[in-house]
C-alpha cells in the first residue's frame, strides 16, 4: 500500500474527532468499516489480505471505478 494512503487514512481518523469531516464520508467510511468488522479476511484490528489497520483504510480517499468501488482500498473489492 503507498505510504500516502496510509497517511490520509490516519489524518482522517485524527479529524474525525473534531468534526471536520462531511456526513456524506463519514457514512461511507462508516459502510467500508461495517463491510471489513464481517470479512472472513479480517485478523482483530488488521486486514488479514494486506496488513492494514482497518479504521485508518476504510477512511482513505480511494479513487472510484465505474462501480463506486475503491480501486486500491480492499484487496477483495468489497467495498
Amino acid at each position: 500500500m503507498n505510504f500516502r494512503f496510509i497517511l490520509n487514512g490516519f489524518w482522517h481518523l485524527f479529524i474525525k474527532k473534531f468534526g471536520w469531516i462531511s456526513k456524506e464520508k463519514q457514512k461511507l467510511y462508516q459502510e467500508r468499516y461495517d463491510i471489513c468488522k464481517k470479512c472472513i479476511y479480517r485478523e482483530d484490528k488488521f486486514c488479514g489480505l494486506c496488513g492494514c489497520f482497518i479504521k485508518a483504510k476504510t477512511k482513505v480517499d480511494f479513487e472510484l471505478d465505474k462501480d463506486n468501488k475503491s480501486i486500491d482500498g480492499c484487496p477483495k473489492r468489497y467495498w
